[in-house]
C-alpha cells in the first residue's frame, strides 16, 4: 500500500468503528480520498483489505491524519463511544499527547468544534 492508501485505511477503520456509515461520513471519506488522488474504486479495494503493517508518518502527516479522523468521526454530528476509542487508539499509535487528544475530542463532542485548522491543531498537539 502507498502512504496515501495507508492513511485512507486508517480513516476507513475509524468510519467502521460504530458499525454505521452515515451519508456525511461517506461523502467526507470520498472527498478526502479524491484529494489524495484515490479513486472510489481504489477506496473500495482498500476498504476490503485488512490493515497492513503500520507505517511511520511524518509529524505533519500525523497531525493531518488525526485532524481528518476527527472531522470524519464528527461528520454525522456525533462521535460515538466506538469512534472515541478509535480516536484514542489512533492518537496513541501516532505518538500524540493523550491528554491533548482527549481535550480535542471532548471539545468536538460538546461544542462541535471542527473548524480547527491544521495549524491550530499542530499548535495544540505540538509535535
Amino acid at each position: 500500500m502507498t502512504e496515501e492508501q495507508e492513511k485512507m485505511s486508517v480513516l476507513i477503520q475509524l468510519v467502521k468503528a460504530d458499525g454505521l456509515l452515515a451519508q456525511e461520513e461517506q461523502e467526507l471519506l470520498l472527498t478526502i480520498a479524491s484529494k489524495a488522488g484515490i479513486s472510489e474504486e481504489e477506496l473500495t479495494t482498500i476498504s476490503a483489505q485488512k490493515p497492513g503493517k503500520k507505517r511511520k508518518f511524518s509529524p505533519s502527516d500525523k497531525i493531518k491524519l488525526f485532524y481528518q479522523s476527527l472531522l470524519l468521526a464528527n461528520a454525522d454530528g456525533e462521535i460515538s463511544d466506538e469512534e472515541t476509542m478509535m480516536l484514542h487508539d489512533l492518537g496513541t499509535s501516532l505518538g500524540l499527547d493523550m491528554f491533548k487528544v482527549q481535550i480535542l475530542i471532548q471539545n468536538v463532542k460538546e461544542e462541535g468544534k471542527t473548524a480547527l485548522s491544521e495549524d491550530d491543531l499542530e499548535n495544540v498537539l505540538q509535535l
